[in-house]
């Protein structure tokens, strides 16, 4: 046989495949000695070939090497056959095998599957030692038995030894053949392809490759073989290899519903929900009652929140089959997400009477219980969905927050620390974790919590917020700004944040960049009340009086109910001397706070400066029925009896003041004008010493 001068293998075949078999017999009768040859074909057509040279070569001694495992070395495995050197034709089949692994990721996408950066060891043994399997074997000639994308590895990567070989044809498989193979390959199941592994799933890839090849397969049968292609590519976690192989489908038989439905699967995986819905259109338009792909548009529709349509197309799919369960559970979710709640409870309802293991339906089901204030069946749900899959820690979750917004904190805590046990670095039930804690006032232990959000997931704004929050509780207001502002840093736009941190610099004594703070909390949130209060009480304290009360007026403007705004409104009044004013501040807050003992004094206070000494008493008698051991009323009670020269009662009270806390009040009225007019009394002196 005269030697082809080929560099690749899918050259145009000109001869019938009768032809093709008959050159090739010939070589082989007439080769005596030392020889390679290549044939492609699959598994099936192989297998036909060998029997049909045994029997047309019947002086010929044949034999076949079947590796059904990856190999190193062939030459160590044909020395070890007994018969070799009897032997005049080897058929070799399952190199292939040896070659699979090595297939480069996206392998078969365009036909390209060798990986160019990596030699196979067998390949590499190959191309050294081919003057080896000469001088071992001068007798024996080589037929390996490939499929197409071996014969293209080994062009590639040995080409020494592909190019000894004097002969390489194309050996088709029948029509009956490539029924038979195609008929095993599709009886696989999608599902089934996710069980298998990467490995498995490359070989099926591979044999439908070989079977594509063949002239004897119909349309029909290239069409399902594409798709079955397409469907292990989808498995693989390839979706752009997959919906190239549902397209292909689909130019041969454009009605192929199953085809366009699967590649708006693969379309949605990918998060293109526009064009999956268009590639579902296409399956309805083809099969009106194809029930899959009106739930699989609904899901579609649902994750565009297109909720109204997802509704129709769910309904759509239950009045195909009424018993999937699927659609209902999706159709409650839209339900859900339209605030339609009790609606979404009946329709997982209709799941749970069909499927009531469905732990998805149960845990969803408690969510919207949950969303209804129904706490005690949110807790039935999800106990449920736990007893299904007690592994499941969104449900244990969703329990603990159930059992928060109960007010059980105790249990709370239980089901967060199940969530975590479960996953570790859930950092929502760290977080939700901490804010239970902080409730039950184990500041310590909710820190560590925090601290824990933050090394998991440190753009986490809001539990840098809580643990600045909890440090200003523990009067750790340094840490607690440095914690407010990274929270800031990652969501400037966060009202609490800069209030809270505003209240930590005051208590800091730092009332410049806490009405700096405040303010950028007004300004994402205008209507805050207590930034509004709480900077009035900053400037108060800064001595911008005037400022202070127009802070105060803007939060009362707002909540008008405020006793605190309006008390501390009075209080600036008092120090800008406007005390008609103040006294009338007093009072707003007393009508929404009678029992509020400082406005009282202060309020007795401003009367005193007006001269009005009976109101004052007034007040101060009203302060002291609330708060009858307060030593300051007492004290404010003998300033004012002193002032108007009523020495006794001036003497009486002060005793009180001092009998109460007697360092403050002796070193007071040591120095208080108010007692001027007593101070030579010898009462007086024997008080104060």
């Amino acid at each position: 046989m005269v030697k082809q001068n080929l560099t690749e293998w899918d050259e145009d075949v000109v001869s019938t495949p009768e032809e093709e078999y008959q050159t090739f017999l010939r070589g082989l009768s007439w080769r005596d000695g030392f020889g390679i040859e290549f044939v492609r074909c699959s598994p099936a057509s192989g297998q036909d070939l060998i029997e049909k040279i045994k029997r047309d070569l019947p002086q010929k001694k044949v034999d076949v090497l079947t590796l059904s495992e990856p190999i190193d070395n062939l030459i160590k495995i044909v020395q070890s056959l007994p018969n070799h050197s009897e032997l005049d034709i080897l058929f070799v089949v399952g190199l292939d095998k040896s070659l699979t692994k090595y297939i480069r990721e996206g392998y078969g996408g365009q036909g390209e599957y060798y990986n160019l950066d990596t030699v196979p060891p067998i390949l590499s043994h190959l191309n050294w030692q081919r003057e080896n399997f000469r001088d071992r074997f001068p007798n024996l000639c080589f037929v390996f038995l490939l499929p197409q994308f071996a014969i293209k590895y080994i062009i590639r990567r040995a080409p020494d030894f592909y190019d000894w070989a004097s002969g390489k044809i194309d050996f088709p498989s029948s029509q009956e053949l490539v029924a038979q193979e195609s008929q095993r390959i599709l009886g696989q199941g999608f599902d089934e392809y996710l069980e298998w592994t990467p490995y498995q799933r490359k070989e099926r890839i591979l044999e439908i490759n070989e079977l594509l090849l063949e002239s004897n397969r119909s349309q029909d049968q290239q069409s399902l073989l594409l798709l079955e292609q397409g469907n292990i590519f989808y498995a693989n976690n390839q979706y752009e290899e997959a919906i190239a192989s549902y397209d292909q489908a689909l130019e041969i038989k454009p009605d192929y519903y199953k085809a366009w439905e699967l590649k708006g699967a693969v379309l949605f995986q990918l998060g293109q929900y526009e064009k999956a819905i268009t590639a579902y259109d296409k399956a309805l338009a083809i099969q009106p009652n194809y029930y899959q792909a009106w739930d699989n548009q609904g899901n579609g529709l649902l994750h565009l929140n297109r909720y109204e349509e997802a509704i129709s197309a769910f309904d759509k799919s239950i009045a195909i089959k009424s018993d999937f369960e699927q659609s209902y559970f999706s159709r409650g979710i839209a339900l859900f997400s339209l605030g339609r709640n009790e609606e979404a409870v009946i329709s997982i309802d209709k799941v749970l009477a069909i499927r009531s293991n469905f732990y998805e339906a149960w845990y969803i089901r408690g969510i919207v219980l949950f969303d209804l204030d129904r706490y005690e069946e949110a807790i039935v749900s999800l106990d449920n969905a736990i007893s299904i899959r007690p592994n499941f820690h969104e449900a244990w979750y969703i329990r603990g927050n159930v059992l928060f917004d109960l007010g059980r904190y105790e249990e709370a805590i239980v089901s967060f620390k199940k969530a975590l046990d479960l996953k570790f670095d859930f950092h929502q039930a760290w977080y939700r974790l901490g804010i239970c804690l902080g409730v039950l006032g184990r500041y310590e232990e909710e820190i560590l919590s925090f601290e824990k959000v933050v090394s998991i997931k440190p753009e986490f704004h809001e539990a840098w917020h809580g643990l600045g929050v909890v440090l200003s509780i523990l009067d750790r207001n340094e840490e607690a700004i440095l914690s407010f502002d990274k929270s800031l840093t990652i969501n400037p736009d966060n009202y609490h944040t800069w209030y809270n941190r505003g209240t930590a610099l005051s208590q800091l004594g730092r009332n410049e960049e806490a009405i700096i703070s405040y303010d950028r909390a007004l300004q994402v949130k205008p209507d805050d009340h207590e930034a509004s209060y709480n900077r009035g009480n900053a400037l108060r304290k800064l001595g911008r009086y005037e400022e202070a009360i127009a802070a105060y007026d803007r939060a009362l403007q707002i909540k008008p109910d405020d006793h605190e705004a309006w008390y501390n409104r009075g209080n600036a009044l008092v120090n800008l001397g406007r005390n008609e004013e103040a006294i009338a501040s007093y009072d707003q807050a007393l009508q929404i706070k009678p029992d509020k003992h400082e406005a009282w004094e202060n309020r007795g206070v401003s009367f005193v400066y007006l001269g009005k000494y009976e109101d004052s008493f007034t007040s101060y008698d009203r302060a002291l029925q609330i708060s009858p051991n307060n030593p300051n009323l007492y004290y404010n009670k003998a300033c004012a009896y002193s002032l108007i020269n009523a020495i006794e009662l001036a003497l009486e009270n002060l005793q009180k003041a001092i009998q109460i806390n007697p360092e403050k009040y002796r070193e007071m009225s040591k120095t208080d004008s108010d007692f001027d007019n007593i101070r030579r009394d010898p009462r007086f002196q024997a008080l104060i010493q």
